[in-house]
């Protein structure tokens, strides 16, 4: 995804492309990534950035027992195990809300896109065991510490 020509994907708004970058900007080049942050049980960059791409598009992913489901498409018998993944590196979150007496729904949101410094957000965030969703276009980020230091 790195890598991705985005004149090959025609006529897309700007809407879309922006959110295509986005959902790739999880992804690492190389072999010397940290064993920590790199993914397991064969998920891939793809499927990180597939299942990024539709919540940022509005699906909702929801837990159904031990299992996830995406409202409304792409419900496969993989998706449990790519949520799972994506929640052990910090792409994707788990969102709750109270939305009526003693009812709480859960949904996945995704994780922050930080501008990158370095291979590192500039917010200076530091887990090891996280893969962060870095750009280097502001306009794309939206962790507010990392667009706060580059105003500064």
């Amino acid at each position: 995804m790195t890598d991705l020509n985005l004149d090959l994907l025609g006529d897309l708004s700007q809407r879309d492309l922006d959110l295509i970058a986005r959902a790739g900007a999880h992804c690492l080049a190389g072999e010397d990534t940290p064993d920590a942050t790199r993914f397991r049980n064969h998920v891939t960059d793809l499927d990180a950035a597939r299942l990024i791409h539709r919540i940022e598009r509005g699906a909702l992913v929801v837990p159904a027992g031990r299992t996830w489901h995406m409202i409304g498409g792409w419900d496969d018998i993989h998706l449990t195990r790519i949520v799972n993944e994506c929640l052990r590196l910090g792409l994707v979150e788990a969102s709750t809300a109270h939305t009526g007496r003693d009812i709480v729904r859960t949904t996945l949101t995704t994780a922050p896109v930080h501008l990158r410094v370095r291979d590192m957000p500039a917010c200076a965030a530091a887990d090891p065991g996280t893969r962060y969703r870095l750009v280097t276009d502001p306009g794309l980020a939206d962790c507010p510490a990392c667009l706060a230091r580059t105003d500064a």
